[in-house]
């Protein structure tokens, strides 16, 4: 019986001291997920504060496009007006409001009316 006894406080030694050393070692990598949290947060706005003064630098060079867009809407185009056309009524003279589209053969479409 001695010889068990002794077997059973070994093993219950052994094991409470590996749960000490596993809430040590627990209690040190929340420690390093907090720092690598924490180091990460000051990345983050680091780049968010250059990312806001670039868009600001950008912003302020009120730089026009050097191209001509390519689609612009003219009468024929199945009715579909461009966004950037609305409210200029050059470029949206002699659409029709309610065009019929039509089909690869040349017929207007069943039942179909765009409103734009």
């Amino acid at each position: 019986m001695p010889r068990t006894k002794n077997i059973l406080i070994g093993t219950c030694g052994i094991g409470a001291a590996t749960l000490f050393c596993l809430i040590i070692a627990i209690a040190h990598i929340i420690n390093e997920i907090q720092m690598i949290e924490n180091e990460l947060d000051v990345e983050i706005e680091a780049f968010q504060l250059k990312a806001n003064d670039l868009w600001r630098d950008m912003i302020s060079m009120n730089i026009t496009p050097h191209r001509q867009r390519r689609q612009y809407p003219f009468p024929g185009n199945l009715g579909i007006i461009d966004q950037s056309s609305k409210g200029r009524p050059e470029l949206t003279a002699g659409i029709n409001r309610y065009t019929v589209p039509t089909d690869s053969y040349g017929r207007g479409a069943q039942n179909t009316v765009i409103v734009v």
